[in-house]
């Protein structure tokens, strides 16, 4: 096999996947493993911010950058404390380290058993907003003490 050549394998499915050759993660698509070959294992950093001295190898994460660093919007709120992220995965980091929640898991709240109609032991759904204007949202249950 030649080195320009990624190698090609074929699912059960039948589907065609392109494996990298390094670390063996699979893509369904030529261009996005080469991409990941460009922006993980050789550390190409093509985008600039023009605002500080960071690069990025994607477009989509200098864009995330300006939003968050320089623009300060963080539009990821944790509906059990104040925290917010610029990114929908440091909401669900921020979920898994300081709450001990994943998403669709059971946890435990300080929810006072009046919210939950006087049983203590009535699950309450918390829901996780993203953003007002996209509301994507990530549902915890809450089991009360």
């Amino acid at each position: 096999m030649s080195a320009h050549q990624p190698p090609v394998h074929e699912e059960a499915d039948g589907t065609k996947t392109y494996v990298c050759a390094i670390c063996s993660h699979r893509f369904k698509r030529k261009d996005h493993l080469k991409k990941h070959v460009e922006t993980v294992h050789e550390r190409t950093r093509a985008y600039a911010c023009q605002l500080c001295d960071r690069r990025f190898g994607q477009k989509y994460h200098l864009a995330i950058h300006v939003s968050a660093v320089h623009e300060g919007k963080k539009p990821y709120a944790c509906s059990l404390c104040t925290h917010k992220s610029a990114r929908k995965s440091g909401l669900q980091r921020h979920m898994r380290t300081v709450h001990n929640v994943t998403p669709g898991s059971a946890v435990t709240s300080a929810v006072s058993a009046q919210t939950a109609g006087g049983n203590s032991m009535v699950p309450e759904t918390v829901t996780v907003v993203a953003t007002p204007a996209q509301p994507q949202t990530v549902a915890y249950t809450v089991v009360n003490q």
